[in-house]
């Protein structure tokens, strides 16, 4: 099952937190009535909220930071540069989990920061300016070098759609990609048994 939820822009506006926390509190409540047994949440920066949003369900809650992290241990890299929202990054959402898995990391600067959070800002518009994608590119090319970071973490439901693959050669792990292998396993793993169990996943 897919939630759609059309929740205030938390990126512009962090007034709007308990409006979205009580939204998305009341669709989990929902999802949880009808009998969903497994919920992952894609958005990643709605992830802070998680432990107050999805308190006192029966639903199992899926991190999509946990996940990531643990994909990130099986892939060895040395150095990740990690991109996202300024309250992604600010809070250190990611950051725990990768220290907690031994995972090496970058934080962006402070100007690819502002960049990377006009980007994100344009996807969701529908206005991407091909000019400016490329100097996008070229900044997280040049940072990633200074850093000596090896893999690019896109941390943000929108970047995906600015970056897909490598660049300039650099790797890039969508949280994205992450999410779908997670639920796609869980469920087709069931299948490889005589008696499958039965799971009901959302995604909000």
């Amino acid at each position: 099952m897919i939630s759609n939820l059309p929740v205030p822009d938390l990126i512009n506006n962090k007034d709007a937190e308990a409006k979205t926390i009580a939204m998305v509190q009341s669709e989990a409540r929902r999802l949880n009535d009808a009998g969903v047994t497994d919920l992952f949440m894609a958005c990643n920066t709605m992830h802070l909220y998680s432990d107050e949003m999805f308190q006192g369900l029966d639903v199992s809650f899926h991190s999509l930071i946990e996940l990531v992290a643990k994909k990130l241990k099986t892939l060895n890299t040395a150095n990740v540069l990690l991109l996202g929202t300024k309250t992604t990054i600010s809070t250190n959402l990611y950051q725990n989990a990768m220290e907690k898995n031994g995972i090496k990391y970058s934080k962006p600067s402070d100007e690819l920061l502002l960049q990377t959070v006009s980007m994100i800002l344009d996807a969701i518009s529908g206005e991407v300016n091909p000019e400016k994608q490329k100097y996008f590119y070229h900044a997280i090319s040049e940072e990633a070098k200074l850093k000596n970071a090896d893999l690019v973490m896109l941390a943000c439901t929108e970047l995906p759609l600015l970056i897909k693959g490598t660049i300039n050669g650099l790797p890039s792990l969508s949280s994205l990609d992450v999410l779908a292998e997670a639920i796609c396993s869980m469920h087709y793993e069931n299948y490889c048994h005589d008696m499958p169990v039965i799971k009901k996943s959302a995604l909000l």
